[in-house]
């Protein structure tokens, strides 16, 4: 990838008039009364799918994208699958793809199946006028667990007036294991094959699309979380470089450890993984493995199995070495954050009891040396509770996960040397969390890392605990939803992204901006502002 790639599939870089996107928004479908109700069945490439019409909305549910990767097809890139000729009633979600997580709603009575490469398709069930935008969204939980049921994409449909694909994509070791004795087989895709798995369901969105109504040359790519980290790659991946044309990364590490930056690291800790189930002889480890069952290969840990894998071909070099380069493909990209991203870590690492006395003992084991400039630069006195400063920390910095907003601006700098970028927070005081955590009474959580899941589809993910309950907004933080959902759909519309009737301004590296959410209005914010909030200065200095 030897220079920037090419934005043909873009029609030069138009910017589109069609609204993406989502909750609290109006379906916008043209003039009024100039309606159709779509026929409830489609014929996609490979046989037609029957739809279910639910209100203003038609989902087609686990429609195959690919071949069920089981037996031989274990461990291989995608195949094709296999034609049908009846209609294929989709009505029904697709089971997770493999992986260790009990308890969660998502799966209950439902299991999990190495036959899960499939994906959701939600469509306005009447609209008028051209063909609709398509938004794809790529589920996260770090490469490791989640999957397509967690999300229903029914209100990104209806009011966004949008195409909504929600693919299942193979998770951990199903999808990133590294082995020695696959290369011949497997080639580039040895280490990557569920990250092939998201590319083949762009490809598919590009094949079939418009037999849906939607527009294969106004593709928006959209993660949170992992499914960040996925969007950061695929800008950087060219054989993904025709299949989709915007980007929005919600709170999406670009580095840290879901990526494998070592191919021999990877084939070295795939090699001890499959020791760990007696597959020890190098040359036939792949064979072994697949003889396994699923359960015995979710029953041992595999450490470094951690997603995907640079340096195979596929992916020829790290995110931000490409973006800092300009090697990479230059769409409009939206970044976004949670102000208080990490603000509940404390409690998640120590308990309710825990986090109090947690925070100097968190610093000195994640800074070492640097601990007590840390700990100076945010004195546990200037925080009602210690477990706040412990949160500041490392929704500043990205100590954890590497998430962190710091971390998000240094990113949002080296692509806005290169294409154009717009940067948004989000910062609600007293934001109900979205994802489960324990917390004591009176304790503000904040906007944390999630929180957006349910602001884009109106419910927490089905992945969450069964007892998760939607969180309950107060109408100034019912606005604040609102614009941030229309950020979300102006910026998709054309690429100028407003909240409520605050236009956004550009991101840059000099002089560039940011745009502040919150239940108390919106404000336009300097990047020397928002970095000053951050202390990034203080962190730049430390790395």
């Amino acid at each position: 990838m030897g220079k920037a790639l090419s934005i043909t599939s873009l029609r030069d870089y138009a910017w589109f008039g069609a609204v993406l996107l989502v909750p609290f928004l109006c379906a916008c479908g043209g003039s009024g009364g100039d309606t159709a109700l779509r026929e409830d069945s489609v014929v996609t490439q490979y046989g037609p799918v029957k739809g279910q019409t639910s209100g203003a909305v038609q989902s087609f549910k686990a429609v195959p994208y690919a071949a069920p990767p089981v037996g031989d097809l274990r461990w291989r890139a995608p195949q094709k699958p296999a034609g049908w000729t009846s209609a294929r009633a989709s009505n029904t979600l697709p089971p997770p793809c493999p992986q260790a997580v009990t308890g969660r709603r998502a799966y209950e009575g439902t299991g999990y199946s190495e036959d899960c490469l499939y994906l959701n398709v939600y469509r306005p069930s009447a609209h008028s006028g051209g063909l609709l935008p398509v938004h794809v969204f790529i589920h996260g939980a770090g490469f490791t667990a989640s999957s397509s049921r967690d999300y229903d994409g029914s209100r990104l449909a209806r009011e966004g007036s949008a195409l909504v694909v929600i693919p299942n994509h193979r998770r951990n070791v199903f999808g990133y294991l590294a082995l020695s004795s696959m290369n011949a087989e497997a080639g580039e895709a040895n280490g990557n094959f569920g990250y092939l798995d998201i590319i083949a369901a762009l490809q598919w969105v590009q094949d079939n699309a418009a037999r849906f109504g939607g527009d294969p040359g106004n593709v928006t790519l959209s993660g949170t979380s992992g499914g960040g980290v996925a969007t950061c790659l695929l800008l950087v991946t060219p054989r993904a470089s025709k299949l989709f044309h915007k980007v929005i990364n919600m709170s999406g590490p670009c580095d840290g450890p879901f990526i494998q930056y070592s191919y021999g690291t990877a084939q070295a800790d795939g090699a001890a993984y499959a020791a760990r189930l007696g597959c020890t002889n190098a040359l036939d480890a792949a064979v072994c493995l697949r003889r396994k069952t699923v359960e015995e290969l979710l029953s041992v840990a595999a450490p470094g199995v951690v997603g995907p894998t640079i340096g195979t071909g596929l992916i020829s070099e790290a995110p931000d070495a490409a973006f800092a380069s300009g090697n990479f493909l230059r769409v409009p990209v939206m970044f976004g954050a949670l102000k208080d991203e990490r603000r509940t870590l404390g409690y998640n690492l120590f308990g309710t009891a825990g986090a109090l006395n947690g925070y100097e003992a968190y610093v000195r084991a994640n800074f070492g040396l640097n601990a007590d400039r840390v700990l100076t630069e945010y004195p546990a006195g200037a925080y009602t509770d210690p477990a706040y400063a412990l949160g500041a920390v490392a929704s500043d910095s990205g100590s954890n996960l590497a998430i962190g907003v710091c971390r998000f601006l240094r990113r949002a700098d080296l692509l806005a040397a290169h294409t154009a970028v717009y940067f948004f927070e989000v910062d609600d005081p007293n934001g109900p969390a979205a994802l489960a955590v324990q917390v004591p009474a009176g304790i503000e959580t904040g906007s944390t890392h999630g929180d957006n899941y349910v602001w884009m589809f109106g419910t927490p993910p089905l992945s969450l605990p069964l007892d998760q309950q939607s969180p309950t907004y107060s109408p100034n933080q019912s606005r604040m939803v609102a614009d941030f959902v229309q950020t979300w759909a102006s910026f998709a519309s054309d690429a100028t992204p407003s909240a409520g009737t605050t236009k956004f301004e550009p991101y840059g590296r000099t002089g560039g901006w940011a745009m502040l959410l919150g239940p108390s209005g919106n404000r336009v914010l300097s990047r020397e502002a928002l970095r000053g909030a951050h202390h990034c200065d203080f962190w730049d200095r430390l790395s």
